[in-house]
């Protein structure tokens, strides 16, 4: 399935993609991070917006115990390929232990056991989310339910729930549900402990669990960053277990089922087989097996409802989508859980463990065999159409180049490798803009920072605190607006940043640049004795055009405007901005657009009292296509939502809030973007919104 070249714990060239290369990189920042209280704290990658090991997936268990030995350590390490040989191994022995309850029998026993280490929902992590791979968790917290026991065994759910919340919080989730089910059957059905041991044994893992929680670094985050994220974004469709999605030779993909890369909760063509074939036996047997499960209510309850908690509200049969409307509150509980589909797994593994129960039970041992052989191997063979391409791509990554030499390669300029030796700390601004959006190019920033042993807020996290990504970027406003900033920290700038921060720039003490097509501001460079100094050919310099308010803001390619639109051209990189000025103005590129103009001033230099200021545009409208929405956002700050009908002569006004700044920042959002070309125009393929012609302060 995976091959030797991930064991080799020097090798990260098989570590490619977003979500491995966060995993890896979240482990080399606490890797060589500080020692803290909470153990899981990794202030390093995260500067000002917050991180923990647990908010990077990199396997919290394995990645505090490895910490010690950090300083004998190879430069270059990575556990998850030791981590995925763990999870197979413990897949296979909880899988044989379960099947072993149902019978005793060795032949049956390994064609089951392989049989659920096959189920494409855990290969379909290889790779990808290393720790989701631990699905022996599922496994083992349902032996620990349906293994005979006069007493609960306390111990091993101890252990249990201690592993699982330090490897991932939804397979914590799933074996906590699991645990109370067990607590409810000795309870009340085997009445084998009373409610008051029962309570002070709850209190008590609780209450440790709660603590590892702590020191593995979950509650850094504050709530409302917990449920970041819409609930539904990964839920599954009721289609979702026999949609191959790639995964089988026989069986097709079934258009339009998968919501998102989380809805795939295939159960692959031998296990499909099994249950078809167990279905008749369900049906004869229904009063025998009702009987064996009225002692199991709240397991089958809990399973209902993971069922309809993973399908979500807005329910989806194939192509067909309807949703049922929920309160705001509990919309906001259920986001912490945002890729819902997740919480089938148990279903998943118990239908396949009852399918086997009933072949087992109900058909002789020969019968059975036959069954279970056949599925065994169509479940290999048929799934290999998913999981063989993965051990291919593995194999060529591991022979290639890592990604991280790969996205570090742009830092070509020897500034980059002086700048790591004069700055603790790399920052880009802004950060993480909008909060939960994975930034552009941030794992070039990590690499660069991770190498040097710097700090940054350059990260790509499963969770953003916005409380503090607001208070980060309010302090750099500040900074912008003093023209004072931390001496330790290079800056890496968005575009809205150049003009406010040449509006106050100290040009005979900092560096204000573009090396390698990247904005830097480097505080103190000019007046560093160590530090070589660069071109003035890369220099961003330029006297800032002044607006008043007598004055018409022209966005053409003779006019001003133009020097005050973020991201001109920059739509085949980045996906947004603004496309060349025209001798009309401009247009808008892709589904958001952002300005930064400076406030209007009087004769004397001072500010001038402004309301507010209005902008004329035109609109991509046709009668196919007959409107154009745009959100309006000032200074961060969502302001109004305008219609626009009209192709032409179209008036938008902006109120300008008060504040310290002397520049205000726009940005329009444009969820109806279209190409010309698709309405018929021509062949423009730009995605355009909104043309730009003017605008006058009031």
């Amino acid at each position: 399935m995976v091959g030797p070249n991930p064991l080799n714990p020097i090798n990260i060239a098989w570590l490619q993609g977003l979500d491995p290369i966060q995993h890896y990189l979240g482990w080399v920042f606490y890797r060589q991070g500080p020692w803290t209280v909470p153990l899981g704290l990794s202030p390093d990658f995260g500067l000002d917006i917050s991180a923990s090991i647990v908010y990077v997936d990199s396997i919290p268990l394995l990645a505090i115990l490895f910490k010690p030995f950090a300083p004998i350590l190879p430069k270059t390490f990575q556990y998850f390929g030791i981590w995925l040989w763990l999870c197979f191994i413990l897949q296979a022995i909880f899988a044989w232990k379960l099947i072993s309850l149902i019978t005793p029998d060795r032949i049956i026993c390994l064609l089951a056991s392989g049989l659920l280490l096959f189920s494409p929902i855990l290969l379909y992590r290889v790779g990808v989310h290393s720790s989701l791979v631990g699905q022996f968790i599922i496994l083992w917290a349902l032996y620990l339910c349906f293994k005979p026991s006069k007493k609960i065994p306390l111990f091993w759910w101890l252990a249990l729930l201690s592993i699982a919340i330090l490897v991932h919080f939804y397979l914590f989730i799933i074996a906590l549900g699991l645990w109370f089910s067990n607590i409810y059957l000795h309870v009340f059905s085997l009445k084998t402990i009373s409610i008051k041991k029962v309570f002070f044994e709850l209190t008590a893992v609780l209450l440790w669990i709660i603590f590892l929680a702590w020191q593995a670094g979950y509650f850094l985050m504050g709530g409302s960053a917990l449920g970041a994220g819409a609930y539904g974004i990964g839920r599954m469709n009721l289609l979702a277990p026999i949609n191959s999605n790639g995964w089988s030779y026989v069986l097709s993909s079934i258009p339009n089922t998968l919501a998102a890369y989380e809805s795939f909760d295939f159960f692959g063509l031998g296990a499909l087989f099994l249950i078809l074939v167990a279905v008749p036996i369900l049906i004869k047997q229904y009063i025998k097996i009702g009987s064996s499960l009225s002692r199991q209510v709240f397991l089958i309850a809990l399973m209902i409802l993971f069922t309809l908690f993973a399908i979500t509200n807005q329910i989806g049969f194939g192509s067909l989508n309807f949703t049922i409307p929920i309160p705001h509150w509990l919309f906001s509980i259920a986001s912490i859980l945002r890729a819902s589909a997740r919480l089938f797994w148990p279903v998943f593994y118990i239908l396949i463990l009852g399918a086997i129960y009933l072949l087992v039970r109900f058909h002789s041992k020969r019968t059975a065999l036959i069954f279970l052989c056949f599925g065994f191997f169509m479940q290999i063979l048929d799934t290999s159409a998913g999981w063989w391409p993965i051990r291919q791509k593995i194999t060529k990554d591991s022979l290639g180049v890592d990604a991280l030499t790969v996205a570090i390669a742009p830092l070509a300029d020897p500034f980059w490798e002086n700048a790591a030796k004069q700055y603790r700390n790399v920052l880009v601004v802004p950060a993480q803009d909008p909060p939960g959006k994975i930034p552009y190019d941030w794992s070039k920033y990590a690499t660069y920072a991770a190498k040097n042993k710097m700090a940054t807020n350059s990260v790509y996290l499963a969770r953003v605190d916005a409380d503090k990504l607001k208070s980060f970027h309010q302090k750099f406003e500040t900074m912008t607006t003093t023209g004072q900033y931390d001496p330790h920290s290079l800056y890496i700038l968005g575009d809205e940043k150049l003009l406010p921060i040449l509006m106050h720039l100290d040009s005979q003490t900092d560096l204000l640049a573009r090396i390698n097509n990247i904005n830097i501001l480097a505080p103190g460079w000019k007046t560093c004795s160590s530090c070589p100094q660069v071109p003035k050919s890369n220099e961003i310099m330029g006297a800032i055009p002044k607006t008043t308010t007598t004055e018409k803001i022209l966005f053409s390619n003779q006019g001003i405007g133009k020097n005050f639109l973020v991201g001109v051209g920059a739509w085949p990189i980045v996906g947004w901005g603004w496309s060349y000025p025209e001798s009309f103005g401009v247009w808008s590129e892709g589904d958001h657009a952002k300005l930064t103009i400076p406030l209007p001033q009087d004769a004397s230099g001072l500010l001038a009292p402004v309301k507010g200021i209005k902008f004329e545009m035109r609109a991509l409208v046709t009668p196919g296509h007959p409107q154009q929405q745009l959100d309006l956002w000032v200074n961060g700050e969502y302001q109004k939502t305008f219609i626009l009908k009209a192709a032409n002569d179209n008036q938008i006004e902006v109120s300008i809030p008060k504040s310290s700044k002397d520049y205000v920042a726009i940005e329009l959002k444009l969820p109806n973007k279209i190409k010309p070309q698709d309405l018929g125009l021509g062949s423009d393929t730009r995605e355009l919104s909104v043309g730009l012609i003017q605008a006058t302060w009031y």
